[in-house]
């Protein structure tokens, strides 16, 4: 093909474009090397980007993991005298429950084996906080003497379900395991649900109180003024009342009105996808260095090449495009085969998704925007990588470059004089 008559603006572009990709398939070695050094820090962004938008929840799929479905929450220890208690202010038609627990008590079976873990008594039958625990096996505890453990209390202890564990301390007594599960909220969490009537010597407030936690759902015409004075019963006006809303019912702006603890978005997952992107440029600009030598090392090969095209009319332009436009492929290759990758590596992290982020988890949450700027990180890294040599390659002379070689540096004055 005669380039005397020069392509100019696209049809340049596509000439360059089109050797480009010839180059790029003759060179398999090279092209494969590159591609490998693209697709690793491009599966490792997308991995993370991935698991960062999994993890994140919004306020309400928060709180229904945490709390439940109920409206309110509140741990309403006690209240100065005259004061109204808390269950005093919930509003008529408002359908309530209370479940006692403890934050941490040491048990030690009469075999010897010790764990510390949460005692509940949260109703888990009760649709107000049901979706607070994971059932993996067995069922709910519903009769005196059975238990629900959660996974990491019963590997302490053991046991599985139709197991029965004897107690020493904090007394002595016998829990049949009916039921095996996780907390949504906190996977690997230590905690024991107690069946309704199930005997357990709760602390008085000198050793550190339980904590009576009450769930109400409230009525649709609950005012603002109403739940005011319920979020009040978390201020100074009382001693240790802790008071929860659901999201959907009092928004951030009506909490701060009233005087209510949120849920907030903190919006945490767009920092972390684009920490993982800081993280994968670095990895890249590292890469990058081998990946600028193997390209020097292919454009000496092509010295050749280039010469027949700058004879048959290429300017230095064109062969500049040539030789970067071979990076842009190989990177365009390594960013597909790295999101390939990264697909696998999220194939094989799905039964264990749960454990890694630490929380019942859904599907993968995976985002177009997140993707497009790991590929264009990687095709950029490479077509950079590419350039330096590109631009030396372009400038060697005709002659020289059809001979196959580079000239030689003219020898500096101080050698010739000095020796050295």
């Amino acid at each position: 093909m005669s380039l005397t008559a020069r392509p100019r603006g696209v049809a340049s572009l596509r000439l360059a474009a089109r050797l480009a990709r010839r180059e790029t398939v003759r060179r398999p070695a090279r092209t494969l090397l590159v591609a490998l050094l693209v697709a690793l820090p491009v599966a490792g962004m997308a991995v993370s980007a991935v698991l960062v938008r999994t993890d994140h929840r919004t306020p309400a799929e928060r709180f229904e993991a945490e709390w439940g479905t109920a409206d309110v929450y509140a741990t309403p220890m006690a209240t100065e005298e005259g004061r109204p208690t808390f269950d005093e202010l919930l509003p008529a038609g408002t359908r309530s429950i209370s479940y006692r627990g403890e934050y941490r008590r040491v048990l030690r079976t009469t075999a010897g084996v010790r764990t510390a873990a949460e005692i509940t008594e949260l109703p888990m039958a009760d649709p107000l906080v049901a979706p607070v625990m994971q059932i993996t096996s067995g069922r709910v505890a519903t009769a005196p003497g059975e238990v629900f453990l959660t996974t990491a209390v019963a590997a302490d202890l053991g046991v599985d379900v139709g197991d029965t564990v004897r107690l020493e301390r904090p007394e002595r007594t016998e829990w049949r395991v009916v039921g095996v599960g996780e907390r949504r909220a906190a996977r690997g969490a230590e905690t024991v649900v107690l069946g309704p009537g199930t005997r357990f010597p709760w602390r008085d407030e000198a050793l550190g109180a339980s904590v009576v936690t009450v769930a109400a759902d409230l009525p649709a015409d609950v005012t603002e003024n109403q739940l005011a004075s319920l979020a009040s019963f978390g201020g100074g006006e009382h001693f240790g009342g802790g008071v929860t809303f659901a999201p959907a019912l009092v928004p951030p702006a009506l909490a701060a009105e009233i005087g209510a603890y949120a849920f907030e978005d903190d919006n945490g997952d767009d920092a972390g996808v684009a920490w993982s992107w800081v993280f994968g440029a670095v990895v890249l600009t590292v890469a990058g260095i081998v990946i600028a030598a193997a390209f020097a090392a292919g454009a000496r090969r092509q010295l050749t090449t280039i010469g027949q095209l700058a004879a048959n009319g290429a300017s230095p332009a064109v062969l500049r495009r040539v030789l970067f436009l071979q990076g842009t492929w190989t990177g365009l290759l390594g960013a597909v085969l790295g999101l390939g990758l990264a697909a696998v590596l999220l194939g094989a992290l799905d039964p264990h998704v749960d454990r890694l982020l630490a929380r019942d988890v859904g599907a993968y949450d995976v985002r177009l925007a997140d993707l497009v700027p790991i590929v264009a990180l990687g095709v950029l890294a490479a077509t950079i990588a590419a350039l330096v040599p590109a631009g030396t390659t372009a400038r060697v002379p005709i002659l020289a470059a059809l001979a196959g070689r580079r000239p030689l540096r003219p020898v500096p004055a101080r050698l010739t004089l000095t020796g050295v």
